[in-house]
């Protein structure tokens, strides 16, 4: 942990201990103790000792008033490492505030920056690269990744590996970055997966639904191909053979789960089909049958 955490032992007010929180990494401090008008409280300083005499101090009088104090986020206080002021938050842009007290910088500075160096080079039509421009062209790219989202196939080599079962399905990712985790394999193994790439565009195979363009038929097919054509049969059986189409949307071809032909899939190993007769002949039983006068003239006649 990067905080050091001190409790008074002691306390003048049963239930309300003085708690003095050190955050050595950034030199942040944190005090809970009694106010008198306020009650008891937590009271935030960023950056608010330079040197251990300056911590000490905050040992010997907890209630010391450093100018740097505030009890909710958006009212922190963090000095720009150009102009030496002392900002609230929302005078720095997120990834300025996150390099912390002495390396960020505010919004004015930054803007400044930026046009007087356009203005050294005399041109003034190209910016200057900032973090701030370049998360701004991050954030737009995203943005416009999640707008172009394309439905893809995947397959995961690891599941039957590890006896899931095999693993296909569809997911929509971005067009730039079509990349994902096997779902069962992500379940499992949490984020120490491998990434999938999708199959290639056209060679997807699986469920394919069918509507013709000419007679409006729809038709499926579980041994489709997403680039490969069936023949509609309506317009072949009404004279125009030779009429290809391509499937509309592929899926993931499921067998059902019942089992035989009712259920969609192959039948179970040991669940053969049997052919019980309705009335069982018994071994005592006996037949009256006998041949009749045609019978005799048919065997007679040797045909």
């Amino acid at each position: 942990s990067y905080t050091l955490f001190f409790r008074e032992d002691k306390p003048e007010q049963e239930g309300q201990p003085i708690l003095i929180n050190i955050f050595y990494t950034t030199r942040g401090i944190m005090t809970k103790l009694p106010h008198p008008k306020q009650g008891y409280n937590e009271m935030w300083r960023r950056t608010a000792y330079d040197s251990l005499e300056s911590l000490a101090m905050f040992f010997e009088n907890p209630r010391t008033h450093s100018g740097k104090g505030y009890r909710q986020a958006k009212n922190a206080l963090s000095g720009c490492a150009q102009c030496g002021m002392q900002k609230k938050k929302k005078d720095y842009t997120p990834a300025q505030w996150r390099k912390g007290a002495g390396k960020c910088i505010c919004k004015d500075c930054s803007s400044g920056g930026s046009n007087e160096d356009s203005g050294a080079n005399g041109e003034g039509q190209v910016p200057t690269l900032t973090l701030e421009a370049l998360e701004q062209h991050n954030r737009l790219t995203i943005k416009n990744e999640n707008k172009t989202l394309e439905r893809r196939q995947f397959n995961c080599p690891v599941c039957p590996k590890e006896g899931r079962g095999k693993q296909c399905f569809f997911k929509r990712v971005p067009q730039m970055k079509p990349i994902c985790k096997c779902p069962k394999c992500k379940k499992i193994k949490q984020d120490d997966c491998e990434r999938l790439y999708p199959i290639p565009k056209g060679e997807e195979k699986g469920y394919g639904h069918y509507r013709c363009t000419g007679c409006k038929s729809t038709w499926g097919s579980s041994r489709s191909i997403a680039n490969v054509g069936q023949e509609c049969h309506s317009c072949n059986l009404a004279g125009k053979p030779n009429v290809f189409i391509k499937p509309f949307r592929v899926e993931v071809y499921k067998s059902g789960h019942k089992g035989g032909i009712a259920g969609g899939g192959a039948r179970p190993a040991g669940r053969r089909m049997r052919r019980v007769p309705k009335e069982p002949i018994s071994e005592d039983s006996t037949t009256d049958g006998a041949y009749s006068s045609f019978d005799a003239q048919r065997f007679q006649s040797k045909g």
